[in-house]
């Protein structure tokens, strides 16, 4: 064989390992960035069962916390725990709002001569 055909085996050769090992890597990077994507699903998938969860819970507390300032609520604790009891018609005082002892309001305004 003449030095020619064989430096164009050992590029034949070369290209032919070259471009197996590119599909090779390339095959490796396809699956990879796939299992990538499933992973970020499943991943997704559970903080949407969480959200879920938590919006469960949100509403079942801002229910509850409606219960806790209902009047019928405020009143039991408030006739319970604090020992207060409901007014009588003789205990009932109303108050006039008056206008009470202000500063005198004075303006210091100097005459306009025409």
């Amino acid at each position: 064989m003449t030095p020619k055909r064989t430096k164009r085996k050992k590029r034949w050769a070369l290209a032919k390992f070259g471009l197996t090992l590119y599909l090779a890597l390339g095959m490796f990077a396809l699956i990879g960035l796939r299992t990538a994507v499933v992973n970020l699903e499943y991943h997704i998938g559970d903080l949407n069962k969480q959200k879920v969860v938590l919006i469960r819970k949100s509403k079942a507390l801002s229910a509850q916390r409606a219960g806790f300032y209902s009047s019928k609520m405020i009143e039991d604790v408030a006739m319970q725990k604090l020992g207060m009891t409901l007014p009588e018609r003789q205990n009932v005082f109303f108050v006039k709002r008056e206008t009470g002892a202000s500063p005198y309001k004075a303006s210091m305004t100097v005459p306009v001569r025409r």
